[in-house]
């Protein structure tokens, strides 16, 4: 602009973009920091500790996807996830829940057993003995508190049926509310898998997605580096400006950065 081979448009312009890739920039920076503190979080480090990151995001073998279908993930996801492991808990409890009210309707025996001991302990409980040498000759002894003869066992022992024959229709009303609970959680289940099925779906079209555009975009930094190559060479041999420069690098930052 100052030689007057450029309008003014051109530096405005400049300026516009320059102002715009600032505040790019930081929020650029905004978003690295706050990575770096989601993976401080991850591994336990304080927030408050400096870190050092090196190296590259760079993939030199993309991970396989001929392996990967959306049955064996599906079975995957159905034991381990845990949202589908509470349906199925909740699922088998109401299942032994209907089991419970079902057998209202069963008659119910009991076996039963009563043993005890009974007696009655005399204050005086001295005992005339015959001596056997001499039948009219006799002495005295004391019993204690737990003798034999004071002591009598007893014992009740049977069977008892009860068997419900009318509640009021009430066990019937609770198996149909077994029942009802009991589908419904079978179509949350259901809605559930075709879910996680959705999503593994989607899941694997963004992973063939991303490595096709990673096969794309490969070849393409290719093209980027040789016209940046041409286009430095021609500003050093002064038959382009500065500008078709400043382009060909920006497209081949666009292009790594893809």
């Amino acid at each position: 602009v100052k030689n007057g081979v450029l309008p003014m448009f051109q530096q405005l312009s400049a300026e516009v973009e320059l102002a715009n890739l600032q505040t790019t920039l930081l929020q650029a920076r905004a978003g690295a920091e706050a990575a770096k503190d989601g993976l401080k979080l991850a591994i336990g480090l304080p927030p408050d500790q400096p870190i050092s990151l090196k190296g590259e995001l760079a993939i030199d073998a993309p991970m396989p996807l001929d392996g990967l279908t959306v049955d064996a993930a599906a079975a995957e996801a159905e034991r381990t996830r845990p949202d589908l492991e509470t349906i199925r808990r909740t699922r088998q409890m109401l299942q032994v829940q209907a089991e419970l009210t079902d057998a209202r309707y069963l008659p119910v025996l009991s076996a039963f057993a009563n043993l005890g001991v009974t007696g009655s302990v005399p204050d005086d409980r001295t005992q005339a003995v015959q001596d056997p040498m001499d039948p009219f000759s006799f002495s005295k002894r004391e019993l204690g508190v737990f003798d034999d003869s004071y002591w009598f066992d007893t014992s009740n022992i049977g069977l008892s049926l009860t068997w419900n024959l009318f509640d009021g229709f009430q066990t019937s009303q609770q198996a149909e509310r077994d029942r009802v609970a009991l589908r419904k959680l079978e179509v949350q289940q259901a809605q559930a898998l075709a879910g996680v099925r959705a999503e593994i779906q989607a899941a694997l079209r963004a992973l063939r997605t991303a490595q096709a555009q990673i096969a794309t975009v490969d070849k393409n930094v290719g093209r980027a580096e040789l016209n940046y190559q041409h286009a430095k060479a021609r500003v050093d041999e002064g038959v382009s400006t500065r500008l078709e420069l400043r382009e060909a690098s920006n497209q081949l930052d666009q292009s790594q950065f893809n």
